[in-house]
């Protein structure tokens, strides 16, 4: 599978947990012509497609708030993003947090499946050290 085939799967994805399987919801969330969606969920090889392009895989993963990437990771098809849903429906949530960039990141985590919770852990991670000092970096 091509890079173009992943996204439109995870656009279908997307479509189908978040939109409720409506790509006119869709279009309205990513702020696009509903026809325009459409033909980025056309499969390869019908007249009309239209790839998603890098462009909009960054307006596609900012109107849902998913983490960078995240059009572009492998979807393990045993644990869709459905299942992680369902995690994330089961845990704990983030009012219960003041600090705002910690409710950030556990929205984050809720919101995206196994892959995407270590890029957002990785994020986490060399933000972190920025904040450590050097000397204790190289202890």
């Amino acid at each position: 599978m091509d890079k173009y085939e992943r996204r439109r799967q995870r656009l279908i994805e997307l479509r189908d947990t978040k939109c409720g399987g409506n790509a006119a919801e869709l279009a309205r969330r990513i702020e696009r012509d509903a026809s325009y969606v459409a033909r980025m969920l056309y499969p390869e090889g019908k007249r009309g497609k239209k790839r998603i392009a890098d462009e909009m895989i960054e307006v596609i993963e900012v109107a849902f708030g998913l983490p960078q990437g995240w059009l572009d990771l492998m979807s393990e098809p045993s644990k869709p993003m459905a299942a992680a849903q369902k995690v994330a429906e089961n845990s704990p949530k983030t009012e219960h947090h003041s600090n705002p960039v910690i409710q950030e990141v556990i929205r984050l985590m809720e919101a995206t499946d196994n892959n995407g919770r270590m890029m957002v852990l990785g994020a986490v991670k060399l933000t972190l050290l920025q904040y450590i000092p050097t000397s204790k970096k190289n202890k």
